[in-house]
């Protein structure tokens, strides 16, 4: 095959492959610009029955719903809508286009060709922030689209097929000038050179005095001859050189290294170590298949020739350990090698492979050793932590029974000290009605810290059920309750939209509560208080932040903040018993998730949640 059919083969596959390349282009960027249209086709239906849905919905109206539903598939990418009502997302209506026309059906089709977008159908009412009564889901198919676009991309992808096969044709006529002409030229010499001294070389390899009779053979009838033949006796000088190099190279490698002729085993060079510990496979400077095996453990003997048969194809083999035996039959060393191909002939059939082993025995004893310490070690670490299981299993038991048994006396110590104060009021001076005042007050708070305890006690062993869960949604409507419960006070709050988390409804929305609580709690001395509530990230995880500008704290202080029972603030200065931040943080740890503080004296404090594992 001469180099200019070979040059010209090339540029051929090269044109094929950018014609091919360039319709996969075109067909992509049809199918991504019809799936384009396709989504806005399906999100403004959808906008617009979210809108005019709302009232239908809200009156409980399904004939006016089907009507405004049916009435959407005036578009013919409209294949699918799908109507749910209320939070529990209960399906009610679904129309599919069908024999084209819309028709009701019992379940959602999906498709995944079709593409689909959901709204919210929320109904406004003066004074509040609207009802979502459900949604209202639209799919589209961008087949449609997709043929209008190939009809009109045909006549531009053919005119550039037309265009890349001039310019490989013109690329061919350059190649030939300048690459294929000179290759042909400079060929034809080392051919002839190769017929006259070609198998003399082969068959004095190293020597170069033959090398030289065989090279002056040839007769120098051309310049071109002439500097074939000095480029010959410098290439071969300098693989002379270089194998002296490689021997030496080879005769100081780590571990022990070896050629092979294929299929004849002769060994062509192997070096100290490997006649030192391999000798014994070794007979008549062939390496003998049988004292191979024999010298090999038997569960490595399928692997060792796996490996061979992977060099002989022409692959490098993996790297394989292996167990080489003694006469007593017991395993004298380790060995991790790999084989690989290093000379092939004129057919590309492997002709020789090459070894290189490493011993690891003292490695692989070594590793034993530490086989069976770490075995030992994980058999203590479990048995520690199944004792720290059931220890901290026996301790939440015992704190939700002390907890629970020490209400029942609170109560009576609360209910005998209100008896005292409303019945025997008049028999009592003013000193033992304020030291029963005094008892009742801390009966009370004693009552609502165990209350904190047991509420402690259950987020630790409350079960996780992660959903959806409208993280902005919730804060309106705790803040809402705050407004509510404190009308005097004043306070900016801002609760930016899109702050989503997958998490426990019922504990998402008990880190709020707290959260919030604390912001409006420790605000109430500023008259510009200002609560905000966003989303935002978390070691790129998606959560959400809380943040106020009311007294803060230390930032030294955060991990005190989140034990139990422990305040940052007195009495005096704002009520409460500690277990706030506590909760949270159990909160944040039974979900895998992480929290973050921010917070200095005078200037606030914010908090940064993701409940993302």
């Amino acid at each position: 095959m001469g180099v200019r059919f070979r040059l010209a083969l090339v540029l051929l596959f090269v044109g094929l492959a950018a014609i091919l390349a360039l319709f996969a282009y075109r067909s992509r960027l049809n199918e991504q610009e019809a799936k384009g249209t396709a989504l806005e086709v399906a999100s403004r239906k959808a906008n617009k029955l979210a809108a005019a849905l709302a009232a239908p919905l809200y009156e409980v109206s399904l004939p006016s719903v089907e009507s405004l539903v049916a009435s959407e598939f005036d578009n013919p990418a409209v294949m699918q809508i799908a109507v749910r009502e209320g939070p529990d997302r209960r399906l009610i209506l679904v129309y599919r286009r069908l024999a084209d026309q819309p028709r009701r059906v019992e379940a959602v089709r999906f498709r995944r060709d079709w593409q689909s977008r959901e709204y919210a159908v929320v109904y406004q009412r003066p004074g509040d922030a609207g009802e979502v009564l459900g949604t209202v889901a639209v799919w589209a198919d961008p087949a449609l689209a997709l043929q209008d676009l190939q009809a009109r991309t045909q006549k531009r992808l053919i005119e550039e097929v037309v265009l890349v096969l001039l310019l490989t044709a013109l690329a061919g006529g350059i190649a030939d000038r300048l690459v294929a002409q000179p290759l042909s030229q400079l060929g034809t010499v080392l051919r002839r050179t190769a017929d006259t001294a070609g198998a003399s070389v082969l068959d004095t390899a190293g020597t170069l005095e033959t090398f030289e009779r065989s090279l002056a053979a040839v007769p120098s009838r051309s310049p071109e001859i002439e500097e074939s033949k000095r480029s010959l006796r410098m290439l071969v000088q300098s693989l002379v050189q270089r194998q002296r190099e490689l021997e030496g190279i080879l005769g100081n490698a780590l571990g022990a290294m070896a050629c092979f002729e294929i299929p004849s085993f002769r060994v062509l060079y192997g070096n100290e170590e490997f006649w030192t510990k391999m000798g014994s496979t070794v007979a008549d400077g062939h390496a003998v298949r049988e004292l191979i095996t024999a010298n090999t453990h038997s569960d490595d003997v399928e692997a060792l020739w796996a490996t061979y048969a992977e060099a002989v194809s022409g692959r490098v083999s993996s790297v394989v350990e292996c167990r080489q035996i003694g006469p007593d039959g017991r395993v004298e060393r380790w060995w991790r090698f790999r084989l690989g191909p290093f000379d092939r002939d004129e057919t590309g059939r492997v002709t020789g492979t090459v070894l290189h082993a490493i011993d690891v025995t003292d490695l692989r004893r070594l590793q034993e050793e530490l086989e069976r310490a770490n075995s030992q070690l994980e058999e203590a670490v479990e048995e520690r932590t199944r004792e720290l299981v059931e220890a901290n299993r026996e301790l939440e038991s015992f704190a939700y029974s002390v907890s629970h048994d020490l209400r029942a006396p609170l109560r009576s110590i609360n209910g005998f000290g209100r008896i005292l104060l409303e019945d025997h009021a008049d028999k009592l001076d003013e000193d033992a009605q304020d030291c029963v005042r005094r008892m009742v007050a801390a009966a009370e708070r004693l009552g609502a810290l165990v209350d904190a305890l047991l509420h402690l006690s259950r987020v630790a062993r409350a079960e996780v059920r992660r959903t959806e869960v409208d993280v902005s949604a919730v804060a309106e409507e705790l803040l809402a309750d705050l407004r509510e419960e404190n009308p005097d006070r004043s306070v900016e709050i801002v609760v930016h939209p899109g702050a989503f988390v997958k998490a426990d409804a019922a504990l998402t929305r008990s880190v709020l509560q707290n959260l919030l609580s604390n912001a409006w709690k420790y605000t109430r001395r500023r008259p510009d208080a200002r609560i905000e509530v966003g989303p935002c990230e978390v070691c790129g995880k998606p959560g959400f932040f809380v943040r106020d500008n009311g007294v803060g704290f230390e930032p030294g202080l955060a991990a005190q903040a989140f034990k139990p029972f422990q305040r940052l603030h007195t009495d005096k200065e704002f009520e409460g018993l500690g277990v706030g931040l506590a909760t949270v943080q159990r909160i944040v740890a039974r979900h895998d998730g992480r929290i973050e503080v921010q917070a200095a004296p005078g200037q606030g404090a914010e908090f940064r949640v993701t409940l993302s594992p």
